[in-house]
């Protein structure tokens, strides 16, 4: 199991998961739970959070994601 820093607006969370998208449902739940804002973008990597980076650096490895899409994927896979 990886560790995954997952952040969207007011959620920052670390994760243990088997792949990011996993990590991703297990943050988003926490955050739907919480009722935290999120961003329009969520960003999934393993090597910390891009808010903490000098100049919010993006790496090549870092998976940015739609927020929106990434929940009815999810949405729908659970009705499956």
């Amino acid at each position: 199991m990886a560790k995954y820093y997952i952040e969207s607006g007011e959620l920052k969370r670390i994760i243990e998961a088997s792949g990011p998208i996993s990590a991703a449902a297990i943050a988003l739940e926490g955050a739907r739970e919480k009722d935290l804002e999120l961003a329009r973008v969520l960003t999934i990597n393993e090597r910390g959070f891009v808010r903490d980076r000098s100049h919010m650096q993006r790496y090549a490895t870092d998976l940015v994601l739609e927020t929106g899409t990434l929940l009815t994927l999810l949405w729908e896979q659970a009705l499956e």
